[in-house]
């Protein structure tokens, strides 16, 4: 009986703990489907890490709505206000096109499992083969689930996406319109 308590609570912990990771905090409005991007008149949220290549430069992290790329630099929209920054100068930035889609295969582990554990329950002498036989089910989901979650749904320079596909995602992807009034433009909520 003590061994099934421990195998529970461990189980149960596992749960706590992967329950604690998300993604970055993206508000709601620029966190769509990947079915309503294509219908957004919004940019996509992104995360950039900035500073010049000195190493006694002063580097910071920026995030907020992607306006345009136009000429070499980069237009922001953070919640403070428009700020405009020199391509050659980002070190880092991860684009959040959509919403990811990783949680479906983790429940689908989960949900299968269900079934292991009540027959562990139910029968104590082969309670240890129920949940092996269903490990290899929970285990594709949850690997699934975190290969969803961190694959498609955003674009990462330097790395699988260039600043040419970032372009796609912004709220002007022609670049910036004549006339536009930057201090009238706002986020989302």
């Amino acid at each position: 009986m003590l061994v099934r308590i421990k195998i529970f609570a461990g189980f149960f912990a596992f749960l706590i703990l992967f329950g604690g990771c998300r993604s970055a905090l993206i508000p709601t409005s620029y966190n769509p489907g990947p079915r309503e991007v294509a219908k957004s008149f919004t940019g996509c949220w992104i995360d950039i890490y900035y500073g010049s290549g000195d190493s006694t430069a002063i580097k910071f992290n920026l995030s907020g709505e992607l306006i345009a790329f136009q000429d070499d630099t980069a237009y922001i929209l953070t919640e403070i206000s428009f700020v405009p920054l020199a391509v050659k100068n980002i070190i880092s930035a991860k684009l959040h096109v959509f919403r990811p889609q990783g949680a479906i295969w983790p429940a689908f582990g989960f949900l299968s499992f269900i079934p292991n554990i009540v027959g562990g329950i139910a029968n104590s002498s082969f309670g240890g083969g129920f949940l092996l036989l269903g490990a290899p089910v929970f285990t594709y989901g949850v690997l699934s689930g975190l290969a969803e979650t961190s694959s498609n749904a955003t674009l990462k320079y330097p790395g699988k996406g260039s600043f040419d596909e970032f372009v796609k995602f912004a709220r002007f992807p022609q670049g910036l319109p004549a006339g536009l009034e930057a201090e009238k433009l706002h986020l989302i909520r």
